[in-house]
């Protein structure tokens, strides 16, 4: 197993990798917009209170406010990759000790985790329509718009939605322990308390989630019913790898589901003239299709559905064995 994981991860690390100066190239050198430009003003940035909107007043060129986000997320790549043991460590580790070993880098269970949110993401908006319920899309827009909108949604909602729900429970059960509350915000399992409370947590979880789901279909951007299932799944795999695995982590999924798994088509579109929603895409966006839905969704529901089945089978094997201890 691990020596079919070991290439998918690699190639989808180097993807992700190339996509940050894709993207820069994208904004600034290439005419991916008719009418507006990296160069023009953006007064008022809005920010998620949970489910509530906010607007900002910032005044910022579009090409700074794209560097900006772009930067924390160059930051959080390099925390994920190097966060506990790297990538190529862990990859060495899981081809002679088992695919266990993996889940100890963050960007491996990261990108495996991402692949469980696409891949099953995908296979129920297939059954939904087979029942006349309708995900919906993004409306059109200017593309530049659209790809600056695609890049600020990651930290923007998980800030909203994961950190302000999820963390500030874990947060206020950590005091009065000021440290350990701080850390908490970053990393929800570092609160011991937590760990007492598991039905609080488990609830702040599901809340953030099903509120997430519920955004996406109030905002008025195209989404249908459809999205509100959809998005609640993908909602409690980032409240728990938030959990788990830390902020950064959280962020990161976000960020392969919208700026990588968009950056290449609009690259095709400022570099080729490709329009980036077309349906026979582009040579480098069919091969991030190809890694998301087929290569890294099925390694990561796959593995992610054998390690949940195994926790399982010995939690319920210890219930069994403790009376007759």
């Amino acid at each position: 197993t691990c020596l079919i994981l070991a290439p998918i991860l690699l190639f989808s690390f180097t993807l992700m990798a190339l996509s940050f100066p894709i993207g820069v190239y994208t904004v600034f050198f290439t005419n991916l917009s008719s009418s507006i430009s990296f160069s023009n003003v953006i007064r008022g940035l809005y920010l998620f209170a949970g489910p509530f909107p906010l607007i900002v007043p910032v005044q910022m060129t579009v090409g700074l406010l794209f560097i900006i986000f772009l930067s924390i997320y160059i930051v959080m790549f390099v925390i994920s990759t190097l966060k506990n043991i790297s990538i190529w460590k862990s990859v060495k580790l899981s081809l002679r000790g088992g695919m266990e070993h993996l889940f100890e880098s963050n960007i491996n269970a990261m990108m495996l985790y991402t692949g469980a949110l696409v891949f099953v993401s995908g296979v129920m908006d297939r059954i939904q329509e087979l029942f006349g319920v309708q995900t919906g899309s993004l409306p059109s827009s200017d593309p530049l718009e659209t790809f600056l909108g695609l890049t600020v949604a990651p930290l923007r909602e998980e800030v909203g939605f994961r950190m302000l729900l999820i963390g500030s429970v874990t947060f206020l059960l950590s005091l009065p322990n000021v440290k350990e509350a701080i850390a908490s915000l970053w990393k929800p399992c570092l609160s011991e308390n937590s760990k007492r409370h598991p039905l609080l947590l488990a609830s702040s979880i599901a809340i953030s989630s099903f509120l997430f789901g519920l955004s996406h279909f109030t905002s008025g951007s195209g989404w249908q019913i459809g999205k509100v299932s959809e998005a609640t799944y993908a909602g409690i795999l980032l409240g728990y790898a938030y959990y788990k695995y830390g902020f950064h982590v959280a962020v990161m999924m976000h960020w392969t589901v919208d700026y990588f798994g968009s950056v290449y088509s609009f690259f095709g579109q400022g570099f080729a003239g490709i329009p980036w929603d077309s349906q026979n895409g582009y040579i480098l966006s069919n091969a991030v299709a190809l890694d998301l839905l087929i290569l890294l969704g099925i390694a990561g529901t796959v593995v992610l559905a054998f390690r949940f089945f195994t926790k399982v089978i010995k939690f319920s094997a210890k219930e069994k064995m403790e009376p007759f201890l």
